[in-house]
């Protein structure tokens, strides 16, 4: 198994579910990482998850998304554009409302 590279196994798997499966475990994965990112901001730090468990749900979500994303015969690298403009635009956006904050 060692032979095979990352872009066999995400096409193979791709295959390997209907868009409607793949979708749901986004959601599933996206929860995950909720779960995580709640308990990390109301428990006490003795409690909080570690840094690891919410990079280990930050990965499988990516990966869901991905695999997702194959299903759908999207251009990872075309979303990956689209996404950076979203980006983009988003911390545009964010910068000049907390720096509007800030001024008041």
């Amino acid at each position: 198994m060692d032979d095979l590279d990352q872009d066999e196994m995400m096409e193979y798997l791709s295959t390997q579910m209907t868009p409607e499966r793949a979708i749901l475990k986004v959601v599933e994965e996206a929860n995950e990482l909720a779960e995580k990112a709640i308990k990390w901001h109301n428990k006490p730090v003795d409690k909080k998850p570690s840094y690891e468990d919410l990079l280990e749900e930050f990965g499988d979500l990516a990966l869901r998304f991905a695999l997702f994303s194959l299903c759908l015969k999207i251009d990872l690298d075309k979303l990956g554009d689209g996404v950076e403009e979203r980006v983009d635009n988003k911390l545009k956006q964010l910068y000049i409302y907390f720096k509007g904050k800030e001024a008041k």
